[in-house]
């Protein structure tokens, strides 16, 4: 194997970043190239409900889950209280966040590297139906969400202690019907991408996400949300404007894989049917980049629950749009399992209800430690190819995370 020094431009990934393989030392480094834009400090004096709609505009992938993350922060620190219809429409406004990003990454970034197509416009030529299927699942995670939501992107509805408008009855039983439908091209989907052949990966790691408002891992962590500041640490390289977060010292992974081989068992039927008879893998699997079957199974279970909390919300005769709450100096710390992985949001506000401090902790920063370590080892145990086959193969790793390079430079 050269001695070199391989750097590359990494194309489909959301964001500008450089994937550098230094072959004599056997290690890999994503490098970030983007500015730190400083969200966080753009809040500060801020009345709070600006923070939701602020915040969403890190990202034009994933705003719908910084919403959601600042208003649980926000509803922590007044103690709001909300209904269980309110409950209901935030779980669909969620599982069309997770439904158009997966799509979008499944099948225009990391698709193309399984089925020898360049990018969307020849996956269209080579293969109408996929390139349809992929089409109508986008299109179906941006309905469920500009119905919830207001509008596709950067919701404007939601907001503390509710929604600021609600649809009507007729609008979800349709939104309903159309989940049902597309079904078939959601199993259709975990299908296509467990036939894939995958590079293996052997090198155990730390899954973790949030559950029920505790951070929970397969080492044993379990803890309040709030703790998140002391569950995992987020360090600062020089040169860098991203944070890499560790656990003990080492690199730890949230998102789609995590959450299936935490919480299996708590997928819809038909989710269940995906993972145990198409895919058929044993879980937890540690090879990164099963993340996309993981992706692939997540769209199936979030049309199941999208149409369970529609029906749901139809048979409650106690609605409520918005409740009351008190403004008040308080702190809280709220999460929310966006597309990849868990979203954190903290907030301290004074006593008219202006912020004093925010911390947001995403995803991706969680993720690029043990995405570097993954690096690592296929360097070391596939070191036999060629170093262009390696670059390659790392740079197939790096899609699977499905990072948000602009998410990490908040």
């Amino acid at each position: 194997m050269s001695e070199s020094v391989l750097t590359h431009y990494i194309c489909k990934i959301e964001g500008h970043g450089d994937l550098k393989l230094n072959f004599k030392s056997g290690k890999a480094k994503l490098t970030i190239d983007e500015g730190e834009r400083l969200f966080e400090q753009l809040v500060l004096g801020r009345p709070y409900e600006d923070a939701p709609f602020i915040t969403a505009r890190i990202c034009g992938i994933c705003p719908t889950a910084h919403v959601l993350a600042s208003i649980s922060a926000l509803e922590a620190a007044f103690d709001v209280r909300v209904t269980p219809n309110i409950i209901n429409l935030r779980k669909i406004l969620h599982a069309g966040q997770l439904i158009q990003s997966h799509a979008l990454h499944l099948f225009f970034l990391a698709l193309p590297d399984y089925m020898s197509v360049a990018n969307a416009i020849e996956l269209h030529q080579k293969n109408p139906e996929v390139y349809r299927t992929a089409i109508a699942l986008k299109k179906l995670g941006d309905k469920l969400t500009e119905i919830i939501g207001g509008r596709a992107v950067h919701p404007v509805t939601p907001v503390v202690g509710g929604f600021l408008s609600v649809p009507t009855d007729d609008e979800l039983r349709l939104l309903a019907k159309e989940l049902e439908s597309h079904m078939h091209m959601a199993l259709a989907t975990v299908e296509l991408f467990a036939g894939f052949r995958y590079p293996n990966i052997k090198r155990e790691t730390e899954y973790l996400r949030v559950f029920d408002g505790r951070i929970i891992s397969n080492r044993g962590l379990d803890t309040p949300l709030e703790n998140y500041a002391y569950a995992f640490k987020e360090n600062v390289r020089e040169g860098s404007q991203t944070k890499y977060g560790t656990r003990d010292g080492h690199g730890f992974v949230v998102g789609s894989l995590a959450r299936l081989s935490l919480n299996s068992e708590s997928l819809h039927p038909k989710a269940q049917y995906a993972l145990d008879k198409i895919w058929g893998k044993k879980l937890p699997t540690y090879n990164s980049f099963h993340n996309n079957v993981a992706q692939a199974i997540e769209i199936v279970d979030l049309i199941e629950t999208a149409i369970e909390n529609i029906n749901i919300y139809l048979n409650d005769k106690n609605r409520v749009m918005r409740v009351p709450f008190t403004i008040k100096e308080s702190s809280g710390a709220g999460a929310i399992e966006a597309p990849r992985g868990t979203l954190y949001h903290a907030v301290k506000l004074d006593e008219k209800g202006n912020i004093t401090l925010y911390d947001i902790v995403t995803p991706t920063v969680q993720n690029l430690v043990n995405l570097e370590e993954d690096a690592d080892w296929l360097m070391k145990e596939h070191s036999g190819l060629t170093e262009e086959k390696l670059y390659k193969e790392i740079e197939m790793l790096i899609r699977a995370y499905d990072p948000c390079i602009t998410c990490s430079v908040h």
